[in-house]
């Protein structure tokens, strides 16, 4: 898994800029300068004075033996034997390797040690003021010590002329601080204690800028484990897909689902490697399949997921669904079969339906599951005609060129009684030209109407007083060149007066219980004039080979003042017998 970019990092290693301090080469010394250029040459261990007095030794910076000098600061002594105690058996203070600064007035440089100085620099020049502290019986007159007398002579401060004075820069070292003075054994003399007060304020100036150091390493988020911020890794995208560990019902989609980020793709196929379709939802958290599942099949998923850190995590699904072995399942078919009428289309009469193979008891919940699209848009409804068959139609015939899509979404759904629907079935249809025949059966004349321009008009023949035709709108369900005729099918058989069982030409059928539109070349004579048939429409060889040429599939003869009975809504196609207010209202809750 990838890492988060930092951010900038608020605790970087940008070094604190390092403090340098500089102390005045020569503050308050009382030398010339002309003076203080004619010693800065001089080496520890060469004599200072050009003529000591006979008979005495003498070494740089030393009083001659005996009494301390009138204008030495009383104490001197003291502050030698307090440096004895630090010297070696050779009388001399170990030099440390670390920070030293040569104090003059004696043979052996002062060790100045300081706590990680970082390079700073301090120069003390010789004769610097006396330090904080220096007892109360020096001689009046010394420059800034503390409590000194009014009446103390000048001269006690002025550093001897002859004293050398010695730069040397201080080097970072390592705690403790400590200061040793020169192991001289001897006294040191009055400029000795202005060094000392310099080399206390370097020490100062010094502690002070290593803490601000210190403090500005602190105060910019040094890299120390105490200040150090770390973003915690961006856990990656989970992907899951609920119930792959038994077999679904395939009514139920397939859900795939991300969190702690979005999913990138889904690819879905099915058992025989056939890609199954679906769709994402725009926030890119859910996967939902569009395309119907099936009984007793295994769908294989494969899910990319990204997290807010461009982090990419894929997994794999085996989804199954559940078998059809032990249930009882029904087919929902379309009505007309879409490859009769793929050539043709239909006419403006046809109704939409689907017809299940078993009772469907569930009708709400089933109509629930059954979607038509029209365009253009045209207002519709659905409306059960008995238990198995559910029609689709306008509130009047649609319009010519008309585009239709109907799905039922079945498959695993329960119909009622312990009945699953086996599987989802769609289809389209697109609508033909108007074709209206008007069969009047008080002027037995058939009057032919496309797009509502009348185009054709031939007499025709009625069913008799004793066998009338239906009167109302009937929808052409089938036609044939063709067929066996037997008045045996509506209860007529041999032996019976009025049976009959013929093959008859040109069949146009516009009901189920035998009403055809068809050539009968046996009744030509009374066409026109009287109804003579079992309930069809009679038309001579010709006028019926024009008709047949013309109609098709849903296109529409209506039949009025025949005498018989309106076309039961059953008897395919009766739908248009029943008004559109109760249709519309629908049927499935009764």
């Amino acid at each position: 898994m990838s890492q988060t970019d930092d951010p900038e990092h608020t605790g970087g290693s940008h070094p604190a800029q390092e403090p340098t301090t500089d102390v005045p080469a020569a503050a308050n010394t009382g030398i010339g300068e002309d003076e203080q250029n004619t010693v800065t040459d001089s080496s520890p261990g060469q004599p200072t004075d050009a003529n000591p007095p006979s008979g005495q030794e003498s070494r740089p910076g030393t009083p001659p033996a005996g009494d301390a000098p009138k204008d030495a600061p009383a104490g001197t002594a003291a502050e030698t034997a307090a440096t004895q105690d630090n010297t070696d058996s050779s009388g001399i203070k170990p030099q440390s390797a670390d920070a030293t600064t040569a104090i003059p007035g004696g043979s052996e440089a002062a060790t100045v040690v300081i706590p990680n100085a970082e390079a700073a620099t301090a120069a003390i020049p010789t004769g610097s003021p006396a330090a904080p502290g220096t007892p109360s019986n020096v001689p009046a007159g010394s420059p800034n010590t503390p409590g000194t007398p009014s009446g103390a002579p000048e001269s006690a401060s002025a550093p001897a002329a002859d004293a050398p004075t010695t730069f040397v820069p201080a080097t970072p070292v390592a705690p403790p601080t400590k200061i040793a003075a020169a192991t001289t054994g001897t006294s040191v003399p009055g400029p000795g204690r202005t060094t000392w007060l310099l080399v206390g304020a370097a020490i100062l100036i010094v502690v002070i800028a290593v803490g601000a150091v210190f403090l500005g390493r602190s105060g910019s988020g040094g890299s120390g484990s105490a200040h150090e911020s770390t973003t915690p890794a961006v856990p990656a995208a989970a992907i899951a897909v609920p119930d792959t560990a038994n077999p679904i019902n395939p009514s139920v989609p397939i859900t795939v689902t991300a969190s702690g980020g979005h999913l990138t793709a889904v690819t879905a196929t099915t058992p025989d490697g056939k890609p199954l379709a679906g769709t994402l939802s725009p926030d890119g958290k859910t996967w939902t399949n569009t395309d119907s599942l099936a009984f007793s099949s295994a769908y294989t998923i494969v899910a990319d997921a990204v997290n807010s850190a461009g982090a990419h995590t894929k997994q794999n699904f085996t989804v199954n669904t559940m078998s059809a072995d032990n249930v009882s399942t029904a087919y929902a078919n379309v009505v007309p079969a879409p490859d009769v009428v793929s050539d043709t289309g239909i006419g403006v009469g046809q109704p939409m339906v689907f017809q299940f193979t078993k009772p469907v008891a569930n009708k709400a919940e089933v109509q629930k599951h059954l979607h038509v699209t029209v365009t253009p848009a045209q207002p519709g409804a659905w409306y059960w005609v008995d238990d198995k068959d559910v029609h689709y139609r306008a509130a009047t015939y649609w319009q010519p060129g008309t585009k239709i899509h109907i799905e039922a979404d079945v498959v695993g759904l329960d119909l009622g009684n312990g009945v699953l629907g086996a599987e989802n079935n769609s289809a389209d249809y697109t609508v033909h030209d108007s074709w209206v025949a008007k069969a009047d059966g008080s002027t037995d004349e058939l009057t032919i109407f496309q797009n509502g321009k009348q185009v054709n008009q031939m007499p025709m023949s009625l069913g008799s007083p004793g066998f009338p035709s239906h009167e109302g709108p009937h929808v052409i369900s089938a036609k044939q060149p063709s067929i066996v005729m037997d008045s045996c099918s509506y209860g007529t058989c041999a032996g019976s007066p009025g049976y009959y069982r013929e093959t008859v030409l040109l069949d146009e059928r516009i009901s189920n219980d035998g009403e055809f539109v068809h050539s009968a070349p046996w009744s030509v004579g009374q066409q026109g004039s009287s109804n003579v048939s079992h309930g069809c429409v009679n038309l001579s060889p010709a006028n019926a080979q024009w008709f047949y040429d013309h109609f098709g599939i849903g296109d529409v003869v209506e039949i009025t003042n025949s005498g018989g009975p309106s076309l039961p809504v059953w008897d395919t196609y009766g739908d248009w017998e029943v008004p559109w207010q109760t249709w519309q209202a629908g049927n499935a809750n009764s």
